[in-house]
C-alpha cells in the first residue's frame, strides 16, 4: 500500500525531456524578427533626438531655409571648401 508520501512525489515527478530540432530553427527566425523590430522601434525613437540635436547647431536662418541637411553634411561641406 502507497503511503500519501510516495503518491505525492509520484505526481511530482519531473516531466520527460524531449528534444526537439525544428523548434531550433523557427525560433532563431523568431529571434532575428525580433531584433528587426527592437532597431525599428529604437531608430524611430532616436532619429527625432537627432534632428533636433543637428538642428541645434545651426544659424537661425538655415533651420526653415534647409530643413534637409544633417550636421554631418554640414561638416563636409566646411570640410571641402576649405
Amino acid at each position: 500500500m502507497a503511503t500519501v508520501l510516495d503518491r505525492g512525489l509520484e505526481r511530482d515527478a519531473p516531466p520527460e525531456l524531449q528534444v526537439v530540432g525544428t523548434k531550433r530553427r523557427r525560433g532563431s527566425l523568431d529571434r532575428a524578427l525580433l531584433y528587426i523590430l527592437l532597431i525599428a522601434l529604437a531608430a524611430f525613437f532616436i532619429l527625432p533626438a537627432v534632428i533636433v540635436l543637428s538642428t541645434s547647431f545651426k544659424f537661425r536662418t538655415e533651420v526653415f531655409t534647409d530643413p534637409g541637411s544633417s550636421l554631418a553634411s554640414q561638416a563636409w561641406r566646411t570640410t571641402c571648401d576649405s
